[in-house]
């Protein structure tokens, strides 16, 4: 069964994530609005994806990224961000600019899901 951890400190956000996510093929879900809250549940079940806001109330979603995959490495990594040129870094993520369309949201999933293992 396919997992996503979607970190995400907006309730709405997250929950449209879920129902999208879902769509596409996604069957588990866990939704993290911190950074501690994001490795802790990384620490209890592997994710197939990651999607990721930078800019967290409590923590950094860039930072909770990199401390996950030294958990698990290749685990796919999205960006949804209203900043996204602030990971650059991450050459093996992909970012999508909030507001964002389902068909730009599918597009970077189909991507992340086929290029990596899971």
């Amino acid at each position: 069964m396919p997992h996503a951890l979607i970190i995400e400190d907006e309730r709405l956000v997250a929950s449209t994530m879920v129902a999208l996510l879902g769509e596409m093929g996604l069957t588990t879900f866990s939704i993290a609005a911190t950074q501690a809250e994001a490795i802790a549940s990384a620490v209890a079940r592997r994710p197939a994806l990651l999607t990721v806001d930078i800019h967290l109330k409590q923590g950094n979603g860039v930072e909770a990224a990199r401390r996950i995959r030294q958990l698990h490495s290749h685990v796919p990594v999205l960006y949804v961000t209203a900043t996204p040129l602030a990971v650059t870094d991450d050459l093996e993520a992909v970012a999508l600019a909030k507001p964002f369309t389902r068909e730009a949201l599918a597009n970077a999933v189909a991507y992340l899901m086929s290029e990596r293992p899971h």
